[in-house]
């Protein structure tokens, strides 16, 4: 049997005060449905039929379990049935949650859904809404009502373009929010904390991670630059995994992760500490909750005091360098 966690997130401001009323009890749940194959990948998702219903909008009222702790004006979406479970997106505000009904119809889980493999169902499932022509990726990163981080796939770079309500002009744009629930992140240092600053989300099974960071390497020894890898393991979660358990566990992460991208790939751990678990879990949650999609990916203050980010690789390493303030 496939092993299936649910991690709990915190609660946007979708629901109601704590003490709300105990729904009542509803009819038994219909049969499990079969679960996708844990090694399909994003491809399944994104291809072929959609399952029936996907996208409806529902009526809270025909959901006992949520009809008492949404806020008025909450719109929910029909995200799927995977592994038995119910899902569920809420919207309201701007903002966006995924909820999942139990079996029994009597609770409500908030948070994201893995299967036995480490993949983030609850990814795959908002990735399968985005085919019905609803987008649930602003709701997210808060642009459903401030605009949105703008970033090239192709390489280039670009200012967010967020422009806060005027009732709310002191709020940070998604470029801020990003940078700042960045720093929360674990990380691998190198460099001097007085250089100028670059966190890159980076997988060690990416190539092109790989060469970026074999770029940037020469500068942080220069004293140049200050680099902040947030190691991740979604490009193939449990061979990533393995390895981050591994480099994270060494004596020194920062030889170790320099190491692996020259492909030397540290002995494996048993056992990993809970402290190295949770950190690559808090890291993965991180990067899927703002739905990000590419690896490398970048976020940095350039000179000119703009939150910038960039997806993929510079087109034009020299010209990345000085907006970072960094002389080539």
């Amino acid at each position: 049997m496939r092993r299936i966690s649910l991690s709990l997130l915190t609660v946007l401001a979708l629901t109601a005060p704590a003490g709300a009323q105990t729904a009542p009890a509803a009819a038994p749940a219909a049969a499990t449905p079969p679960a996708p194959a844990a090694n399909a990948g994003a491809a399944s998702w994104l291809e072929g039929p959609l399952p029936a219903d996907i996208g409806k909008i529902i009526d809270p009222r025909t959901l006992p379990a949520l009809q008492n702790i949404v806020q008025a004006g909450t719109e929910i979406r029909y995200l799927g049935d995977e592994y038995g479970i119910k899902a569920y997106f809420m919207t309201n505000k701007g903002q966006g949650q995924v909820v999942y009904l139990t079996p029994d119809k009597q609770a409500v889980l908030v948070g994201t859904l893995f299967n036995g493999d480490g993949s983030a169902i609850t990814f795959m499932q908002l990735l399968r809404l985005r085919r019905t022509g609803f987008d649930p990726t602003p709701f997210f990163d808060g642009s459903a009502a401030n605009g949105s981080i703008q970033a090239s796939e192709s390489g280039s770079t670009q200012a967010s373009s967020a422009t806060p309500a005027a009732t709310d002009a002191a709020a940070q744009s998604p470029g801020e929010r990003l940078m700042r629930d960045a720093s929360t992140a674990s990380w691998i240092a190198y460099g001097p904390p007085t250089a100028p600053q670059l966190t890159v989300f980076m997988d060690p099974n990416c190539d092109h991670c790989h060469a970026f960071f074999k770029q940037l390497l020469p500068y942080t020894q220069q004293g140049k630059l200050y680099l902040r890898v947030v190691p991740i393991t979604l490009v193939d979660p449990a061979t990533s995994r393995k390895d981050m358990y591994a480099i994270l566990s060494s004596g020194n992460p920062a030889e170790a992760w320099t190491a692996a991208v020259n492909g030397t790939k540290p002995a494996a751990v048993a056992s990993p500490s809970d402290k190295v678990v949770m950190a690559i879990s808090n890291n993965d949650k991180l990067f899927t909750d703002w739905q990000l999609k590419v690896t490398p990916y970048s976020v940095y203050r350039a000179k000119s005091g703009e939150v910038k980010v960039l997806a993929a690789e510079p087109t034009d390493f020299n010209a990345f360098l000085g907006e970072l303030g960094v002389t080539p």
